[in-house]
């Protein structure tokens, strides 16, 4: 952590989440935040903000940590032992992450993950709980929150790439609420 600018004293502080993202990011990404950029999230909202459109979140920072610190320590500490060992192939795991995203496989992101991090993110294993708590429980909150603004029309919603796939996916949870949805030209 202290080759990424991370002081010591803020890192014993830290919960193994928070680690396993200062660990999981590029040397680029870290550059790129320490340089002031916002993150992708920030970024939508300043540029809409800016083009005078109404910004609202599904679903607030504090829920978002509470999912992540409803997980077991346990579990969280073998993701950051998990993550560790990767070391070096992190990297190439977020590039492939990304290129799957251009090539529009998102369905293939857990397969990967399964195949970096071994039976700990297969069916049964440590990540199933994550991927429920994480992904499929929050989908159910977004897509809820979604209906209302949806609704309305002429919105524009933007979510992590792993909240799309699956039958409890965001998309196909939007389809079930009778919303119709096409891919943007």
């Amino acid at each position: 952590m202290q080759e990424r600018g991370i002081p010591i004293a803020a890192v014993a502080k830290m919960k193994p989440w928070m680690l396993i993202a200062m660990v999981a990011l590029p040397a680029c990404e870290m550059a790129r935040k320490a340089s002031g950029a916002p993150v992708l999230d920030a970024k939508l909202a300043l540029e809409a903000q800016a083009d005078g459109k109404t910004v609202a979140g599904l679903e607030t920072a504090s829920e978002q940590l509470r999912a992540m610190a409803s997980l077991p320590m346990e579990f969280h500490i073998r993701g950051l032992v998990d993550t560790l060992k990767l070391g070096d192939r992190m990297d190439d795991v977020l590039e492939t992450m990304i290129v799957l995203y251009e090539r529009e496989e998102i369905g293939m992101f857990w397969p990967l993950l399964e195949a970096s991090l071994g039976e700990a993110a297969g069916p049964g294993g440590d990540y199933t709980e994550f991927e429920q708590t994480m992904i499929v429980q929050r989908n159910h909150v977004m897509a809820d929150r979604s209906e209302p603004i949806l609704s309305k029309g002429s919105a524009f919603i933007a979510v992590g790439a792993l909240h799309l796939p699956g039958q409890e996916g965001f998309i196909e949870l939007l389809r079930a609420k009778g919303f119709t949805l096409t891919r943007a030209q």
